[in-house]
């Protein structure tokens, strides 16, 4: 709307309510608003001489600026992993949300796992299901089962908030199916890392599921960038880490190599 006088003292107060969601989605709808968001405020600070603002309404004004501009910053600040943290927040509210158990689960149970819940169902269809649930998602976006990179490939596809909440949808499901499934080589290994995750289960299965495709050197190359950001402890248990790989046949690098990272 175009903001007068009159207007004013409502602009700032809708403005105001819209700052705690600034970082709620990562969807192309979502990116586009802050972005307009943030023109609209510059273009309104500008005018702020012909709308006669007094010092309160400026500062207010001012600040809201600020954390909207620095909003839609932040989301093109891969580096720093903002669209992965808002990516991960919103996957756990939606893993605490009272409707995803009455809807998204309900409706799957219904269609796919004959109206029987994920406790009761014949576990070859939770295996199954949870083989063409990952299939599809490798399909949907060619990368590995990794959050950092989804939220990444996310953010460059611009998917619509109807396409991210289909992605969020499977990815909650996978979870529901894999907590039916025995324990498996994968469980085995994930729970083998835990510890140097600092007890992180969700950030040793993503880092099991990343290298998968990967050769020891981009192996390598990960476990490095998760030292420099904390995610994993230091070289002290990089000795079990690579042992833990080599058992399990993920890492198979050459004497050289290998001696190298057990130091």
């Amino acid at each position: 709307m175009e903001i007068t006088k009159d207007d004013l003292s409502e602009a700032l107060q809708l403005a105001e309510r819209y700052v705690p969601y600034l970082k709620t989605s990562i969807c192309k709808e979502d990116n586009q608003w802050r972005t307009n968001i943030n023109t609209k405020l510059s273009q309104l600070y500008a005018q702020r001489r012909e709308l006669d603002m007094n010092a309160e309404e400026e500062r207010q004004l001012s600040n809201i600026k600020k954390e909207v501009r620095n909003a839609v910053g932040d989301m093109h600040r891969t580096k720093e992993n903002w669209p992965e943290r808002v990516f991960r927040d919103h996957l756990n509210r939606l893993r605490t949300d009272e409707s995803v158990n009455c809807h998204l689960y309900s409706k799957y149970c219904n269609a796919f796992l004959d109206g029987k819940s994920f406790d009761e169902a014949d576990k070859d269809t939770i295996s199954t299901e949870q083989e063409r649930l990952c299939k599809w998602l490798k399909d949907a976006l060619k990368i590995p089962r990794d959050l950092q990179k989804m939220a990444q490939k996310v953010n460059y596809l611009r998917l619509s908030r109807w396409e991210l909440y289909d992605l969020y949808g499977v990815l909650l499901l996978i979870e529901k199916l894999e907590q039916q499934l025995p324990k498996n080589k994968a469980k085995i290994v994930i729970d083998k890392l835990k510890p140097i995750f600092f007890g992180n289960g969700e950030s040793a299965q993503e880092f099991y599921e990343s290298i998968q495709v990967m050769k020891p050197r981009e192996i390598t190359d990960r476990v490095n960038q998760l030292v420099r950001e904390g995610t994993i402890s230091d070289k002290s248990n990089h000795r079990d880490l690579w042992k833990i790989l080599n058992d399990a046949g993920l890492y198979k690098p050459t004497e050289s190599n290998w001696n190298q990272q057990v130091k």
